[in-house]
């Protein structure tokens, strides 16, 4: 959805045809400026699966002893689908929600926690969490937030921070990591998993180093950290996905870059160090699962 956003502004702004703008993106993928990212270290690829054609907008990603689960993003069904090992589908189950534009799933033991609050525009007025029991996934209740000094008409599109696609459930509350257009910084805030309303009024970290906009976290208990995807943009779109991991005090230790992937959109962490990471599908690169790990560069 990022991209055909992106490539609809620049026709109406921009005096580039459509017909060279439609290869801008895989321009973008191979030259750029790769090496402005500070790398810790290496990717292994251990495998890479094509996902299903129902999940070519993949938007999140959880894996928890109950399962693993994706959602997809705005303009589809308020569907959570199970995948299995390889990422095919293997239940789903509608929501009696709409989906105005989902972007994260996580889950604790009993809940399953559905973000819809994507806000790239800075337009919508509404932001809200569903929590989900496991055992009635159909009938969600909500979490409705907002956030601080947060004003519709000062907001440009991709030039403010009151957007968010990655979120986290630890220790009784939400981590939400937010998408920071403007500043750059990531916010980090805290939300009340039994709490109907709330209000958002400062973030209680801001992480700066940061080599682009979070779309997915998840907790690594194994290392106690969290591991983030994302993405840097430029004037054409997605340019470099990458993999950064935070202390649990929400400092920045290290990134990796993610080459051959393209719309990086959720992560999570699994047992021996592994690491999946969903890709949604765009006009250069289809949906897929993949398979990795993570090596530090021996002076780290």
């Amino acid at each position: 959805m990022f991209y055909q956003y992106k490539v609809d502004l620049m026709t109406q702004h921009l005096s580039i045809p459509r017909k060279l703008i439609q290869y801008l993106p895989m321009l973008c993928l191979l030259c750029g400026s790769a090496g402005a990212m500070a790398n810790s270290g290496s990717v292994q690829i251990i495998a890479e699966h094509e996902l299903n054609l129902a999940l070519a907008e993949t938007s999140g990603l959880f894996c928890g002893e109950k399962g693993n689960f994706t959602i997809n993003d705005s303009g589809n069904d308020p569907v959570i689908y199970q995948i299995d090992q390889q990422g095919a589908i293997i239940q789903q189950q509608t929501l009696s929600v709409q989906n105005r534009d989902w972007e994260a799933i996580t889950g604790d033991e009993e809940h399953l926690y559905v973000g819809d609050f994507g806000n790239n525009r800075g337009n919508r007025k509404r932001f809200q969490i569903y929590k989900v029991a496991y055992q009635q996934l159909s009938e969600p209740s909500r979490i409705v937030f907002s956030y601080d000094n947060y004003d519709v008409k000062s907001n440009r599109i991709y030039e403010h921070d009151f957007d968010a696609e990655a979120m986290v459930a630890r220790e009784d509350k939400l981590v939400l990591f937010s998408k920071s257009w403007q500043t750059k910084s990531l916010m980090v805030y805290h939300l009340d998993t039994n709490q109907s309303k709330q209000l958002l009024i400062k973030p209680v970290h801001k992480v700066t180093g940061i080599p682009g906009v979070i779309t997915g976290a998840d907790w690594d208990s194994a290392n106690q950290q969290y591991v983030l995807v994302g993405y840097d943009t430029g004037l054409f779109g997605i340019t470099h996905p990458f993999i950064a991991t935070l202390k649990r005090s929400y400092e920045l230790q290290h990134t990796y870059k993610l080459q051959g992937s393209a719309q990086v959109e959720g992560v999570c962490a699994k047992d021996n160090n592994e690491v999946w990471v969903t890709q949604e599908g765009s006009a250069v690169a289809k949906a897929k699962l993949t398979k990795l790990r993570l090596h530090l560069n021996k002076a780290d």
